[in-house]
């Protein structure tokens, strides 16, 4: 179960380099793996392929994540080597109205940075969902830094499948309700 950088979730390998399951054994076919909610086809159970995150990722005046920055918080594989360091950042940031055409915002210390993620419904019987990704960034700015655009791309499966879970919260404490009515 060595980790490595074609294995670097540490499942143990087959004899063709496939993950096996923890579970029955059975070998999993690689492609599977780029998916954040894996189960094995043979047994179910559950290969998590990604960190457990919570959200906010980011409170109360950071602007670093994740705040060692020396793992991805996706899969956590070092993003430094030695002298070498291989990152994906996402910046966000606020910036202050100065002048007509002029903007600034670095090291503010008046801003707080946010971002989040939710429903909007107007007429619709969609259930309200909101996720607070990042909330009360340090001087307006946040960096989310990550190993891989596809571990980037997983964080944002993460921040839609949180989201899908409050729309699910949501819909069961309105379908409560309307039962209690009746």
């Amino acid at each position: 179960m060595k980790k490595g950088v074609d294995n670097p979730h540490g499942y143990q390998l087959d004899k063709h380099g496939q993950p096996v399951c923890p579970s029955c054994k059975e070998s999993t076919n690689i492609h599977y793996l780029q998916v954040p909610r894996l189960t094995c086809w043979a047994c179910g159970a559950p290969m998590r392929l990604v960190q457990k995150i919570k959200f906010p990722v980011l409170s109360g005046g950071g602007f670093v994540y994740p705040r060692k920055g020396s793992k991805c918080p996706v899969c956590g594989k070092a993003m430094v080597v030695g002298d070498r360091v291989e990152q994906v950042v996402l910046n966000l940031g606020a910036m202050r109205r100065t002048g007509p055409n002029e903007w600034n915002g670095m090291g503010n210390s008046d801003l707080g940075g946010f971002m989040s993620v939710c429903t909007h419904q107007h007429n619709s019987s969609m259930p309200f969902g909101s996720v607070d990704v990042v909330d009360k960034a340090g001087n307006g700015q946040a960096d989310l830094v990550f190993c891989s655009p596809g571990c980037l791309r997983k964080f944002f499966g993460l921040i839609a499948d949180e989201l899908e879970r409050k729309m699910g919260i949501a819909k069961q404490r309105e379908r409560t309700k309307h039962e209690q009515q009746n």
